[in-house]
């Protein structure tokens, strides 16, 4: 099932309302990235304002990066269960939650549970979003559309370090803006007039499976995590400690974003 009717035997207007509702879909993935990158920022300078160490703060950062590896693996199963709309509500629902109850405690364990949560449900959003565009989007504009939603998902990730610029490291407020990101990005999901995407009927590979027939790219893939993850969840910790006069949190996603955009380059 496709959003994109054919125009020779549908209206033109028909069409457009198709590419509305996949528009809609990745505004609120740009939206949900723009969380993810104001929470790489506010969440390593809180810890850095709290006097954490380099180790704790890596230790909490890992909690992350589990719970997307579970979500990863876990969310497929949730959205043949109830469908990519609700599977969108519930783990943008949940990782708000979870980004406002960050500033409850600073105890190590509830930072690591907190962050294992926002992992688990990122990787859900993702693969409910993207999945959803990728059946919303006819075969001929397929390659097209993904490769605007990955420029306005990289644009938004960029953006949200800049919404929390002028809150101070440690402030609640700073989560709040997390937490009202993740919250905004079902508004765009709920804008869609469609029923649900079409339930992948199709098993997925085991590891093992993919490593036989692909092993370089399992390599690649885990070497590009490697890199990844250190920078985008511990490059705030470095800028952080550069010093310097202005807000912090603004000095720390200029940098953050010169090093996106380079790389982006």
């Amino acid at each position: 099932m496709t959003d994109f009717p054919d125009d020779t035997t549908l209206p033109r207007n028909a069409a457009v309302e198709g590419y509305r509702n996949v528009a809609a879909i990745v505004l609120a993935l740009t939206v949900m990235q723009a969380a993810v990158g104001a929470l790489s920022v506010v969440g390593p300078l809180t810890l850095l304002a709290q006097g954490a160490s380099s180790l704790k703060i890596g230790i909490i950062v890992t909690g992350y990066a589990l719970g997307f590896l579970l979500g990863a693996h876990l969310a497929p199963k949730e959205i043949r269960r109830i469908g990519h709309i609700r599977a969108v509500a519930a783990f943008a629902a949940a990782a708000s939650i979870a980004a406002a109850l960050l500033h409850a405690n600073d105890a190590l364990v509830w930072w690591m549970l907190m962050q294992f949560i926002m992992g688990m449900c990122v990787a859900g959003l993702l693969a409910s979003g993207e999945s959803w565009i990728a059946d919303a989007a006819p075969s001929e504009h397929r390659g097209a559309i993904l490769g605007f939603y990955l420029v306005a998902s990289k644009v938004g990730f960029m953006t949200g370090p800049f919404l929390a610029a002028s809150v101070p490291p440690g402030a609640a407020t700073g989560f709040l803006i997390v937490a009202a990101l993740f919250t905004a990005s079902l508004i765009p999901a709920c804008a869609t007039n469609r029923a649900h995407p079409r339930i992948p009927e199709t098993e997925p590979f085991s590891p093992l499976r993919v490593w036989q027939i692909a092993p370089s790219a399992i390599i690649a893939a885990f070497t590009a995590g490697l890199v990844n993850g250190a920078v985008l969840q511990l490059y705030a910790v470095y800028s952080g400690s550069l010093g310097g006069a202005g807000s912090a949190m603004a000095q720390t996603a200029a940098i953050f974003n010169a090093a996106l955009i380079g790389g982006s380059v």
